[in-house]
């Protein structure tokens, strides 16, 4: 504020006395040309006509005279009337005035991150926001529109559509970040405000990467997306908390419980990228996917059961790509312990055990790759090459799956499952049990029942989406089949 001050007076000092030396310097030079086009004239002309033609030559001159003549009068009449102290008085006023309006725009902030369900990140910027001088309020004003773009797309969080926020999203993220070191370059920003700046500018640049790479069909390279997406939750991880490396999240002794809650949805944010998007990863990958899930499991003590749930069964589904399905099993029994209502953590046990009983027929294949198969392939010679005690635990297996695929279906509000049809059949062909082909036909009857409502005209669904508002779209809609992932954010 001093600075600002100081500047301020400069430059009224500089209105009054830059007019006068201008003033002068324009009389001098004037002068100047008179006395060196009298003398040229001198031989030719009458003195008479020398006055009469310099004159003439000097018109624009003359007029640039009159106006800072007016200018030199109006600035010393406005000084002459306010006194020192009222000029200071006006601008401490004006100064007031702009901090007044960068502390609403701040309160703004706040309110909308408090209020936002969207993103477990939003709480631990409404915090820091106390923490820090508040920023210029064209830089609040560019957050606010960045929040607004998230909120939408968050919205639209697994409708499995293209979304142009996103892409708008993810650009206005790169000017907000390119803004902030602009104006630690310009020293309007301090330390610690560039670092929240920064750090929030990347963890949404990230979301919206996440969220293309995930749902966006236009997506072109979704691989690489998600990459990116993970490079951004780092940068913001080294802007917010210091890491460099996100190996050092196993040093918690610098951060405290609050900063460790937070921290574990960042790990949980990296996390996903993995699992849910990429997929098919490198050792590489894979070892740090496991590694960032432990710690988001470990940093979130504190949070709440629901919250630990998610983080426990993406740690699962890590461990399975790691083809370490004791431990995924356990991350998916204690997750299930947290919430027994929860549809997804169903499906992940559900697939547990589909996955185990496809071990019979493919020993050697990855869990992914047993996903893949269908036993509606296992042929009767495959089938007959089980022993007894491999046949009674291949049934175990089944009927286990089954259970935990109609706790699914109970729990995802009554949407059919298809897994329940092929494994009611497959038991059926092993065991002759006409149970099982009841449950079969029971299973298909409620497919086609389902169908006959859901599967509507794609327009006819999208019409519907448009003209009905956020909440009743979510709750009306059919929610597609890739949101169905056993991964969650």
């Amino acid at each position: 504020m001093r600075k600002k001050i100081r500047t301020t007076k400069k430059i009224m000092l500089a209105t009054f006395v830059l007019p006068i030396i201008l003033c002068t310097i324009i009389i001098l030079g004037f002068c100047g040309d008179f006395l060196r086009f009298s003398s040229a004239q001198a031989i030719t002309d009458t003195p008479e006509k020398v006055i009469i033609k310099n004159i003439y030559n000097h018109e624009s001159l003359t007029l640039s005279l009159i106006g800072i003549a007016i200018s030199v009068w109006i600035g010393l009449n406005i000084y002459n009337i306010l006194s020192k102290e009222e000029l200071l008085t006006l601008l401490d006023s004006a100064q007031k005035a702009a901090e007044v309006t960068e502390r609403v725009y701040t309160e703004m902030l706040k309110s909308k991150f408090r209020m936002s369900s969207s993103s477990t990140a939003s709480e631990y910027f409404a915090i820091h926001l106390d923490q820090i001088d508040p920023f210029p309020a064209e830089l609040s004003e560019q957050i606010l529109e960045l929040e607004d773009l998230f909120q939408i797309s968050y919205r639209l969080y697994g409708e499995g559509i293209s979304s142009i926020d996103n892409f708008e999203g993810e650009s206005q993220a790169k000017q907000l970040k390119k803004a902030a070191k602009e104006y630690k370059k310009d020293q309007i920003l301090t330390r610690s405000q560039y670092s929240f700046l920064a750090g929030y500018a990347c963890w949404r640049w990230a979301d919206f990467l996440y969220y293309q790479a995930k749902y966006d069909k236009n997506c072109k390279d979704k691989i690489e997306t998600a990459k990116s997406a993970i490079k951004q939750y780092k940068k913001a991880g080294y802007h917010l908390f210091s890491i460099i490396n996100v190996k050092n999240l196993d040093e918690l002794t610098s951060f405290s419980r609050k900063e460790q809650s937070f921290l574990a949805y960042l790990a949980n944010d990296i996390g996903s990228a993995y699992i849910d998007v990429i997929r098919e990863l490198s050792d590489e990958e894979l070892s740090e996917a496991i590694f960032i899930e432990r710690a988001a499991v470990k940093l979130s003590s504190d949070l709440p059961s629901k919250v630990r749930e998610k983080f426990l069964r993406n740690l699962g589904s890590a461990y399975e790509q790691q083809k370490d399905m004791d431990n995924a099993f356990l991350q998916y029994k204690e997750a299930y312990q947290i919430d027994h209502g929860n549809w997804r953590t169903a499906h992940c046990i559900a697939s547990w055990y589909r996955k185990q009983a496809m071990r019979y027929f493919y020993p050697k294949l990855s869990p992914q790759e047993h996903a893949s198969k269908k036993f509606s392939k296992i042929t009767d010679a495959q089938i007959k090459s089980l022993s007894s005690d491999a046949q009674q635990g291949l049934i175990a297996q089944l009927e286990r799956a089954v259970y935990w695929y109609s706790v699914k279906q109970v729990n995802f509000h009554g949407q059919t499952e298809p897994r329940l049809i092929e494994l009611n059949g497959f038991l059926y062909r092993l065991t002759k049990d006409k149970l099982y082909c009841e449950k079969e036909d029971f299973a298909k009857k409620h497919e086609i029942f389902a169908n006959e409502i859901l599967k509507e005209p794609t327009e006819k669904v999208w019409l519907m989406r448009e003209v009905s508002s956020v909440s009743e779209r979510h709750a009306a809609t059919t929610l597609p089949e890739n949101r169905s992932s056993t991964t969650h954010r």
